[in-house]
């Protein structure tokens, strides 16, 4: 197991040098995603490759990406559908993270706008903040209203040189 991590980083070290392309909102990308831990994504083969979705450019050199499965799965946190006449895959939003565009291997389609609209809506489903009472954050007092800054004075932030 170690040797996929050493191996992970020597080709991280590389990618790091890449050159930057130009990329769009809904192209599709085979990524080197990297050997992960736990139940966090993680790419295949040698080069650890997974395909994946841009699905927001944030800079000309980073975007929001969802990664791809070829195994197609139900439920809150995916979105199956298909870019190619041949290929199915699902788009595993539980594992939506910031890409840098080094990471690419090669182009590999688009996804149809409809698509990219359906996967909007379960993301933003699936990011609303949940507010079930004595379940928000660790405590179930009430909440301080917001007033669109955080303070000492409202104890919305501990100082951390009298902790």
């Amino acid at each position: 197991m170690n040797d996929k991590f050493d191996n992970w980083n020597k080709l991280k070290q590389k990618l790091q040098n890449k050159e930057i392309i130009s990329f769009k909102q809904g192209e599709i990308y085979f990524m080197s995603v990297g050997q992960n831990i736990g139940y966090e994504i993680y790419g295949k083969k040698e080069l650890y490759l997974r395909p994946v979705l841009v699905y927001r450019k944030l800079s000309k050199q980073t975007f929001v990406g969802i990664p791809l499965s070829s195994k197609e799965k139900d439920g809150t946190y995916f979105f199956t559908f298909r870019y190619t006449n041949k290929t199915l895959s699902t788009a595993l939003l539980n594992q939506i993270r910031v890409f840098d565009i080094k990471r690419h291997a090669y182009y590999d389609g688009r996804i149809k706008l409809s698509d990219l609209k359906q996967i909007e809506i379960k993301l933003l489903d699936l990011l609303k903040v949940t507010s079930q009472k004595g379940k928000f954050g660790h405590s179930s007092k009430k909440l301080p209203k917001d007033n669109g800054s955080i303070s000492k004075d409202n104890n919305n932030v501990k100082d951390k040189q009298n902790e």
